[in-house]
């Protein structure tokens, strides 16, 4: 089994459980946008995060992912859906292979997808709806995502990351 080291930044807004016939309980998380009554998937590309079992029992202790470093499978697509799972939490003081943060609209307005480098940029789920966006990335350090009114840049720090944005002046 092929893992990958990922720091978990942010994840999206949608968490969906489902259980199953043998009793266990999957859950995964997804991007989605709000119409003002239900926060729910709005898929333009339909990703998700799914969680091993170890990820389950941290996220069911806590109520939520916390951010931190994950062994996990690496994002793979099977029948149109991409998918990362993470399995356990892994050494903080690791380096990881990729980023996983959410970029919206109020970052860098409408997103420009096809701008992106695929070497530094892997695009797991994408929710649009009435000029409304959310996207889970997972990204290299230094990885830029260009939208209408700006630019982000990751930056790797000590322990997680962050976000420089630029906004361009237009006249």
């Amino acid at each position: 089994m092929r893992t990958t080291k990922i720091w978990v930044h942010s994840v999206g807004s949608v968490w969906l459980e489902k259980k199953r016939p043998d009793g266990r309980t999957s859950v995964w998380n997804t991007t989605g946008i709000s119409d003002g009554r239900l926060l729910r998937p709005r898929a333009v590309a339909f990703g998700q995060i799914s969680l091993g079992r170890q990820a389950r029992l941290d996220w069911a202790a806590k109520g939520e992912l916390r951010t931190g470093m994950w062994i996990a499978r690496p994002l793979n697509e099977h029948g149109g859906i991409r998918r990362v799972e993470l399995i356990c939490r892994a050494a903080p003081e690791e380096l990881p292979d990729w980023y996983m943060a959410i970029v919206t609209e109020r970052s860098v307005g409408a997103i420009h997808t096809r701008a992106m480098d695929e070497e530094l940029v892997q695009l797991v789920s994408h929710s649009a709806w009435r000029g409304r966006e959310e996207m889970l990335l997972l990204l290299k350090p230094f990885a830029v995502i260009s939208g209408d009114s700006g630019t982000a840049t990751l930056i790797p720090k000590v322990h997680g990351c962050a976000w420089r944005t630029e906004e361009w002046v237009t006249r």
